[in-house]
């Protein structure tokens, strides 16, 4: 027995031999006073603690047939549960006894009594609910669960049928002190894993699951901190990892809208930044501050039911485009709100104006003043929108969109293009009173779709034979045929102002000059092992993304990749980059790892300086000289943070 309310100097206050049996599991009653040892041959031990110093032997019971791996007590200290593997019958090679979850009552710890028994083809961990009558157990077969009725009756819940993958032969359980997250050390694998308990009816399904918590070994035994901030999970080697709830990295709750698409959640300075809520009831969409580096502030919610569109381009204070519309609505509901430079100050609503049709596409001008909505009727209006006051109906067009399929973008302030079956038609909305039919480009929609690099004033269209044909715009009324470039369906991106990427099926990534798109020249080859489904570039062109999965590249001034890439983010599900003076990227975790909180969008610090420097202030470990000299033989030891 120790004491450890000085972690730094714990203090040795008894020891007790245990005569010729091993001891697997050890368990303190909610109170303190009473502490449960699990052994070889189906024994259990309570001992008295009502003085530390001095623990008394109360009772040792034969529990099971077999050893006795794991116990734990219920919330009140009432019920103790333990938890026996399986045993092979004597002079029966393949023949068992099923292993056993029994539960006893233990207000007597001088007088345990059997209350229920439930079997199990095996059981290797078991854990009692903090803050409900339920047992959980875990083996080779998974998890398993069982109410606690009056009594301490057992009954068990019936599971779906892949839900024995979860937790296979974990030696390990944890519930987190809120009861909300279960843990499982992952002995076969490397990581903690979590999964969320909610109501009786989703105890067992298979979309319970959580992202694990990674680890360099096999992970022994998972613990919560008493305040459930902390997940600290230890494996084979002796080393201990401690999860905090809330990364390092700032974080806000939700989801940007459109992190994979042109819209923009986020002002155009990177100050302010829109996120959609999770899946919760009452929820709504929000503008965050994140301007400061560690601790992003809300700065406003959406009154109830409206949706964040995106942030206006062109206008010197942000303005926030935002969408009403529910279920049984025959019109969508728009309004703009402008946002003051004061910290904390609430943003000016403008005047509420509608779109009556039940189905909207809306899009916006390069410069923020017309917005268009186009709906399955038709139809497509022209609004003013450079007074959030007076937003006013300019004009409309004639055109047939199909539902929320239809094509409808910008490729300048004065020039909309909408498609036309397979064709790409373009309108002059110069006078948007007055809009008229512009030039049509024949099949520019033929096959996976087209794309327009606004600072070269190129459009691109899709060909036969893993083609890209580049179209010269710099006259919207007579569009000129360009060079032709070899590319992968949908596989052809902006990197700079004149610079463009196309992917091949290979993998093979091709650098191209398009200044003149009727005389193109090539200016890097980049062979990667791993296919490219999308290429991004930087506000300020000094990194490149690639996805999936997200890779992070610096870019040199000649245009190469530096190579290889200077991260990857395997476990991010949607990245971008965040606008302004500090590079940051937006990031939402993906399913397969990395926090609890799935429903988070993280930024990154792209700065490892500033990283740095963050992380030592707030976390000033260091690595000692025996793993320095594991991990970096062939460097001198130095401290991990120099202060």
């Amino acid at each position: 027995m120790w004491d450890v309310s000085d972690l730094k100097a714990p203090r040795k206050l008894a020891e007790r031999s245990m005569p010729s049996h091993t001891t697997f599991s050890l368990a303190f009653s909610p109170d303190g006073r009473t502490l449960a040892a699990g052994r070889k041959g189906g024994l259990v031990r309570l001992w008295d603690l009502t003085d530390p110093a001095r623990p008394v032997s109360r009772r040792e019971m034969k529990a099971a047939n077999t050893d006795v791996i794991s116990i734990a007590f219920s919330r009140d200290g009432r019920y103790l549960i333990t938890g026996n593997g399986r045993s092979d019958e004597p002079g029966k090679e393949t023949a068992s006894r099923p292993a056993g979850v029994r539960i006893w009552d233990v207000r007597d710890p001088a007088r345990p009594v059997l209350r229920d028994t439930a079997e199990a083809p095996s059981v290797t961990a078991v854990a009692y609910h903090p803050e409900r009558d339920l047992i959980t157990a875990v083996g080779a077969d998974g998890l398993r669960w069982w109410s606690v009725g009056p009594g301490g009756k057992l009954t068990a819940f019936a599971r779906e049928q892949y839900e024995a993958l979860w937790g296979e032969g974990s030696p390990s359980l944890a519930f987190r002190p809120d009861g909300r997250v279960l843990a499982a050390a992952d002995n076969k694998g490397t990581s903690a894993l979590v999964r969320q308990v909610g109501a009786v009816s989703e105890l067992t399904s298979t979309l319970a699951s959580l992202p694990s918590y990674p680890s360099s070994e096999p992970v022994q035994s998972v613990a919560w901190s008493p305040d459930g901030k902390t997940l600290a999970a230890g494996d084979f080697r002796g080393e201990i990892r401690l999860w905090r709830d809330r990364s390092d990295a700032p974080s806000v709750p939700g989801t940007p809208p459109g992190l994979t698409t042109e819209s923009r959640p986020y002002s155009r300075d990177g100050k302010l930044l829109l996120t959609e809520p999770a899946e919760q009831a009452g929820q709504r969409a929000r503008v965050w501050d994140v301007t400061g580096p560690n601790a992003p502030r809300m700065r406003f919610e959406l009154p109830r039911l409206w949706e964040g569109e995106q942030f206006l381009p062109g206008r010197k204070k942000p303005v926030l485009l935002s969408h009403l519309w529910t279920e049984g609505m025959d019109y969508n509901a728009f309004r703009m709100w402008e946002f003051g430079t004061a910290p904390g100050s609430k943003p000016v609503p403008g005047r509420e104006f509608r779109f009556h049709e039940s189905d909207v596409l809306p899009s916006l001008s390069p410069d923020g003043t017309l917005l268009a909505l186009g709906g399955t009727r038709g139809t497509v209006e022209l609004w003013d929108i450079r007074d959030i006051h007076r937003p006013r109906k300019r004009g409309e067009m004639t055109v047939a969109l199909r539902a929320l399929e239809g094509i409808l973008w910008w490729l300048d302030n004065r020039t909309l293009a909408v498609g036309e079956k397979n064709d790409l038609r373009l309108w002059d909305v110069g006078d948007p009173a007055r809009p008229a039919k512009a030039a049509l480009i024949k099949d520019a929609y033929l096959y996976s779709g087209a794309a327009y690099i606004r600072s070269a004033q190129i459009l691109m269209t899709e060909e036969s034979g893993g083609q890209l044909r580049l179209w010269d715009m710099s006259d919207m009324k007579h569009p000129v045929e360009g060079d032709r470039l070899p590319a992968a369906p949908t596989s052809y991106f902006q990197l700079k102002r004149n610079e463009l990427a196309t992917v091949l099926d290979s993998g093979q990534v091709l650098v191209w000059d398009v200044t003149d798109p009727r005389d193109v020249r090539r200016l890097d080859s980049l062979r990667l092992e791993r296919e490219v489904t999308s290429v991004t570039t930087s506000p300020d062109g000094q990194w490149v993304m690639t996805e999936k999965p997200y890779r992070l590249w610096k870019a040199r001034d000649t245009g190469r990749w530096e190579t290889p890439a200077y991260t990857d983010l395997p476990f991010a599900e949607q990245v971008r980059f965040l606008p302004g003076k500090r590079p940051r990227l937006l990031v939402k975790p993906g399913g397969s790892s990395g926090s609890s909180g799935g429903s988070q969008t993280f930024l990154l610090d792209l700065d490892p300086d500033a990283v740095y420097e963050r992380l030592c202030r707030t976390r000033p470990a260091n690595i000692g000289k025996a793993k320095w000299n594991e991990l970096f033989p062939h460097l001198a030891y130095r401290r991990s943070c120099a202060h």
